[in-house]
């Protein structure tokens, strides 16, 4: 369990690339007791602007539950769910991820771990 302010920050999307930043966002929490903190960035289907001119907040649920479910097939996927040994916090949240995982890693001895995804993934 984490014993030290630090924390590892992973971006989670549920990508098989993702999964290995989880996996090694884990490891390197165990090894240096920090805490894992998993994030995973959601924005409604077709993106905020086509939702502020259609506004359904009915789906809007339904999008942000989908995202919570792919944060829990994440852990599922990689370690058959929560991994013992080490402390995790998930946190799912409407925004863009690279300014989500600069935003949530606030801290000096903060590391953040992500998967590749291609050229520009991280600003969308």
């Amino acid at each position: 369990m984490a014993v030290s302010g630090k924390r590892v920050i992973a971006g989670v999307s549920g990508s098989l690339r993702s999964l290995g930043a989880l996996r090694v966002g884990v490891a390197e929490a165990r090894e240096t007791g920090a805490t894992l903190v998993a994030v995973l960035a959601w924005a409604p289907a077709g993106g905020e602007l086509a939702y502020r001119r259609a506004p359904c907040p009915l789906l809007l649920r339904v999008w942000e539950h989908a995202a919570r479910e792919r944060m829990r097939d994440a852990f599922d996927a990689a370690f058959g769910g929560i991994p013992g040994g080490v402390t995790v916090r998930t946190m799912v949240a409407r925004a863009r991820p690279g300014p989500l995982l600069v935003e949530v890693a606030d801290r000096p001895d903060d590391l953040i771990v992500v998967g590749y995804g291609g050229w520009g993934v991280l600003g969308r």
